[in-house]
């Protein structure tokens, strides 16, 4: 598996990166705090997990979250819109209101300039009207938003805020140590109190190993997903065997390396795989035929 992607798989997902770089910002209160443009460095370190789920076809989950139901993070407001409010007599203010930009204020036309802002609405409240700006670009909306409240007329600026209704949403953390992987957790809102959460783990290399699903059951469905909150893998990573626990029955398995070369199969009947310590260190797809079902989990051999 791989982080790697076309531009135009990460500019779908650079938003939900952008956002998750946010948060980590203002949690750690780091000094990009105050900063307008979010950095790069931080982004792409929320941006690889995704991509190496949407790179993880061999996993049928990935199918449901990625194809299905194409889920995507949930932000508090919009990184690439602000909304200004000032009185609607201003010249500029009219000039908005006829859709006309340039609009021959300086400050203003410099601002929407520089960040790539367009004119997306213009509406009317009793002796103020508000107008929301657009741009191609994310941004640190809440700190921009402070520069066109400076502006000479203007009465409220801010970032345009999302309502708080059910939604999907996207979690990526960082469990214990940061090098060791990174969880990756999907949940799609089915309704007010209700909805379906999908877990992943995402290793060092873009390995990726589905962990559970849960919560309530989906009104459809497009692919088989494999039920392997019952089953665990350990250890993981191993040396030279595994225990497979959660399963009672004797099961055939296979092994593969993310080439997809086969490199082992056989039959357990002991709930092990063993012999495995002629395997070259690094990540494995292990496949296990549990009834009529198949069952892909990720494998690091130390």
């Amino acid at each position: 598996m791989s982080c790697s992607a076309p531009d135009s798989v990460k500019d779908k997902y650079r938003y939900d990166a952008d956002w998750f770089a946010l948060q980590r910002i203002y949690g750690y209160h780091f000094t990009y705090e105050d900063s307008i443009q979010i950095p790069r460095i931080y982004s792409d370190s929320f941006l690889d997990p995704l991509i190496a789920v949407y790179n993880a076809f061999s996993i049928p989950e990935r199918d449901t979250v990625i194809e299905m139901l194409d889920i995507h993070a949930f932000s508090d407001y919009e990184l690439n819109a602000i909304v200004i409010s000032a009185d609607s007599t201003l010249g500029w203010m009219q000039q908005l209101k006829n859709g006309i930009v340039p609009t021959g204020f300086m400050p203003l036309d410099s601002l929407l300039s520089t960040y790539g802002l367009s004119l997306d609405s213009y509406s009317h409240f009793f002796h103020w009207d508000a107008v929301t700006f657009i741009s191609d670009s994310n941004y640190n909306t809440p700190v921009l938003a402070e520069l066109f409240q400076q502006l000479p007329g203007v009465i409220y600026s801010n970032a345009v805020s999302i309502s708080f209704f059910a939604h999907d949403d996207i979690t990526i953390t960082f469990p214990f140590m940061y090098n060791d992987y990174t969880q990756v957790y999907y949940y799609y809102a089915i309704s007010e109190a209700s909805g379906r959460g999908w877990l992943f783990n995402v290793y060092p290399g873009c390995g990726v190993e589905f962990v559970e699903s849960f919560g309530d059951s989906l009104p459809i469905t497009k692919t088989e997903e494999s039920e392997n909150n019952s089953i665990l893998i350990r250890p993981n990573p191993f040396e030279d065997m595994i225990w497979v626990d959660g399963y009672e029955k004797p099961f055939d398995y296979w092994i593969s390396n993310l080439q997809g070369i086969e490199v082992m199969n056989g039959n357990s009947i002991h709930h092990s795989i063993d012999q495995l310590n002629g395997l070259v260190p690094g990540f494995y797809i292990l496949q296990l035929r549990l009834e009529d079902q198949l069952s892909t989990f990720t494998l690091i051999k130390k």
